[in-house]
């Protein structure tokens, strides 16, 4: 395990082929990534993705993030939309409510206060 983290160090990009070629280490590549791990090593496929700098990539993933923000911009109204429908259903409710069942403004005689 010294050996791995030594060569590790002297060359931060290493490859996990290149680490099996260095240390002449007769394993597969599950293994190698398996005592890497269990090292607490993280590691990256590449430093930079080189498909990144693309035109249609760059254009892809400007659409991509607008339309995220159109879709959050939307539930946003969607869930505004739904608040006011529910405090109407719930000022209707009221409404109807009110009608069937009339708040009384007078009281029949034994609800009055005697005086």
């Amino acid at each position: 395990m010294y050996q791995i983290r030594a060569c590790i160090r002297r060359q931060k990009d290493i490859t996990l082929a290149e680490l099996q070629d260095t240390l002449k280490l007769n394993c597969s590549f599950p293994a190698i990534h398996y005592v890497l791990r269990e090292m607490n090593l993280s590691f990256k496929k590449t430093l930079h993705a080189g498909e990144q700098e693309r035109a249609d990539v760059r254009q892809a993933r400007t659409d991509a993030l607008l339309r995220c923000v159109f879709y959050r911009v939307l539930s946003g109204f969607i869930a505004l939309i739904g608040l006011i429908h529910q405090q109407c259903a719930w000022h209707n409710r009221r409404l109807r409510l009110q009608k069937q069942f009339p708040i009384r403004t007078e009281y029949p005689l034994h609800f009055r206060r005697k005086d």
